[in-house]
């Protein structure tokens, strides 16, 4: 059996199959759910990867005679696992089999309880990891004659997102969409019924987890590239790409210009607020400073959060934010169960450029407002005492610091925030100033700080 500890992460499992998981592996996991989550119910959805239907099976093997009733949602996005999750009262557990953006070789799950609450590393992974790492059996005793249901979620789930946009007011978009050989090429073509306006030009929409144009991780250079080449060709409106499981989505400009996560979420949070006015908005602690400015301006409240979606989920619960933006590329709405959606995103951006007038070139430019390093990484011997030092070291002039989640220090005219990878064994670090003179000075300064401490930087 292949089960190997270090395939637990914070926010989810992910796995080279054959290599770190087999499907007894996956059979033993499903079991250990069980044991932990005592579930009745339990819904499983998968995307495209070619060894999806093998870990489907290895489930459906350690979940059988254990639970009562098993949901096959068929082939779905990690957006929709979460809507599964909070719409359907009687559903105990959704597993999303996905290794979102990851190459093909990859393959993994996203757990989350009924109500939508995420199944994370501090909220049960780890627990799960240390029971069957410590040598848990499951039990030969079966207790239910389990019936496996057929459960077809796509009406349900187009209908939620569309309620929450006016149709009638989006115009008319010449779209190059990037599926990346992925969902978004599964679950566009069953929106694009409801939108007429909409004219579509796919790239890579056929499903193949081999992934034969490029790995579909929408920040990749190649991917980048071949949408600014084909916007710029088809004299399209706005180029779209999405990730691996769905569950993130970029916009780039008609100039070929690509829409970092924190413009983006300026761009929603000004419609949003627009809209409900007053409302709380939470991002996260790496993006960048036009958000709180279209926020104040438009009378909301702004609350910065830690990274990961578990993280922004909770607090927004907590809160009852409206909405919340990650400059990864994740957005969450309040109206949809505090999950993060991809697709809504997206139409909700056209409904905006629709009512506003403005092209997505001049949106671009109202929300690229301060220059970004972009996310620099480092490997070093010791994250904690580095963050440490950094802290200790630039904290004398601070205007602010927030010690969660790494450090963020705060200054008059530049920010910076480095933080331990959730994912990987990394530091990384972000910086924003109010202009690039100020970037280059001050990045040079924490970059030789960095090289002092023996971080080493990498490319991920």
């Amino acid at each position: 059996m292949l089960l190997k500890p270090s395939i637990f992460h914070d926010y989810d499992i992910r796995a080279v199959m054959g290599e770190d998981l087999d499907e007894e592996g996956v059979e033993k996991i499903a079991a250990g759910l069980v044991k932990m989550f005592q579930p009745k119910v339990v819904a499983v959805g998968y995307d495209m990867r070619t060894t999806s239907p093998q870990i489907y099976q290895a489930l459906l093997k350690g979940l059988k005679g254990r639970v009562k009733e098993i949901w096959d949602l068929g082939l779905i996005s990690t957006d929709m696992s979460y809507f599964v999750a909070g719409y359907y009262p009687t559903v105990d557990l959704v597993i999303m089999i996905t290794a979102s953006h990851n190459p093909a070789e990859f393959n993994g799950m996203k757990i989350t309880r009924g109500g939508a609450f995420p199944v994370g590393g501090k909220d049960g992974l780890y627990q799960l990891r240390d029971l069957l790492v410590e040598g848990f059996a499951p039990s030969e005793e079966l207790n239910y004659p389990t019936r496996i249901v057929d459960k077809n979620v796509w009406s349900a789930w187009i209908k939620a997102n569309l309620k929450l946009i006016s149709l009638s007011k989006i115009g008319h978009f010449r779209v190059v969409i990037d599926a990346g050989n992925s969902m978004a090429g599964y679950f566009i073509p069953k929106f694009q019924k409801y939108l007429p306006n909409l004219e579509v030009i796919p790239l890579f929409f056929e499903l193949d987890g081999s992934f034969p144009n490029h790995i579909p991780n929408p920040l990749l250079p190649s991917a980048i590239e071949t949408v600014q080449k084909k916007v710029k060709k088809e004299k399209a409106d706005v180029g779209v790409l999405f990730d691996g499981d769905g569950d993130r989505m970029f916009l780039m400009d008609e100039k070929g210009r690509l829409f970092s996560g924190t413009q983006t979420t300026a761009l929603l949070v000004e419609h949003l607020l627009n809209k409900y006015p007053g409302s709380l908005i939470l991002h996260n602690i790496v993006t960048g400073r036009v958000v709180k400015d279209v926020v104040e301006a438009k009378g909301g409240k702004v609350k910065i959060t830690p990274v990961g979606h578990s993280n922004i989920k909770g607090i927004m619960r907590q809160t009852e934010a409206l909405f919340g933006g990650e400059h990864s590329g994740h957005y969450f709405y309040r109206q949809l169960y505090y999950a993060d959606n991809a697709i809504l995103s997206f139409l909700l951006a056209l409904e905006y450029v629709s009512l506003t007038g403005l092209s997505f070139a001049q949106l671009y430019d109202k929300y690229n407002k301060y220059p970004q390093s972009g996310e620099i990484n480092f490997r070093v011997d010791d994250k904690k005492k580095v963050i440490k030092n950094i802290k200790d070291y630039f904290s004398s002039n601070a205007k602010r610091i927030l010690d969660f989640d790494g450090v963020r220090l705060d200054y008059d005219d530049y920010w910076f925030n480095v933080r331990a990878s959730n994912t990987q064994p990394l530091l990384r670090l972000n910086m924003e100033a109010d202009n690039e003179e100020i970037l280059k000075q001050h990045l040079e300064e924490v970059l030789n700080f960095l090289e002092k401490e023996g971080a080493k930087r990498v490319e991920e």
